[in-house]
């Protein structure tokens, strides 16, 4: 797991969270929208639900479960301090985006199931003898999709049951595949890079930290990555 906040921001700022449980398949990935109140602590609050939870990948799984953390998350004080939040801001609640993915064992190799609201992606590659190809990136697989404003869910909205679309995929791969969870920026970067022919699965599979921190600074200074928290989540069963 790999996570970076934006250039000139303390750790403590990065809105982008992640939980997993590489060895169960389980992981999930959050990205706050900094234009809310409390979104670090409700991306938080997501993904940690979801590995404690393991609520159903269904339409309705989802939808009870984002109610449900929602509830909690709404029912504990959170204190402004402060800050330049209004009363509107606090009324709203927090806003981020949200992404769980689930891959499981069978026995003809493995199936993966993941529900999603919001640019924060799953990413489904394969080894070959050239390196890592891509077959599948849910919900979005082309850079093209990164465009305009992404869906998010709000932890106020949330709790009284009014939710966006929650997109859910699944589908079966072989024991060696691996996935990746990615947030938006991190997650265009690398879809354009694959466009062109000059991926970075690899680097994102298996770079250290130092690694991918040197790759994303010299990407950010090139102007190809935009100055965003960065997350990377990897999982794999083989």
């Amino acid at each position: 797991m790999f996570t970076r906040a934006k250039d000139g921001n303390a750790a403590d700022d990065n809105e982008d969270s992640y939980a997993a449980q590489p060895d169960h398949g389980l992981a999930a990935i959050s990205d706050g929208a900094s234009s809310s109140i409390g979104a670090r602590e409700w991306s938080q609050a997501l993904t940690a639900a979801f590995v404690s939870v393991r609520p159903p990948l269904t339409g309705d799984g989802l939808r009870a479960f984002l109610q449900d953390t929602a509830r909690a998350f709404t029912s504990q004080p959170f204190d402004a301090g402060d800050s330049w939040w209004g009363e509107d801001a606090l009324r709203s609640g927090a806003f981020a985006t949200f992404v769980g993915l689930r891959v499981l064992r069978t026995a003809n190799g493995v199936a993966w199931e993941a529900a999603a609201i919001g640019d924060s992606i799953v990413v489904h590659l394969r080894s070959e003898a050239a390196g890592a190809r891509l077959v599948e990136g849910f919900p979005l697989e082309s850079s093209a999709g990164f465009a305009g404003s992404p869906s998010l869910v709000g932890s106020v909205s949330a709790q009284e049951g009014h939710l966006p679309a929650v997109r859910i995929a699944s589908g079966t791969g072989l024991r060696t595949d691996r996935w990746l969870l990615l947030t938006d920026e991190v997650a265009a970067w690398a879809l354009r890079r694959n466009e062109v022919g000059r991926p970075v699965w690899l680097l994102l599979l298996d770079g250290s930290d130092a690694e991918l921190d040197a790759a994303l600074t010299t990407a950010r200074r090139s102007g190809e990555l935009a100055n965003d928290d960065l997350t990377v989540v990897r999982i794999g069963l083989g």
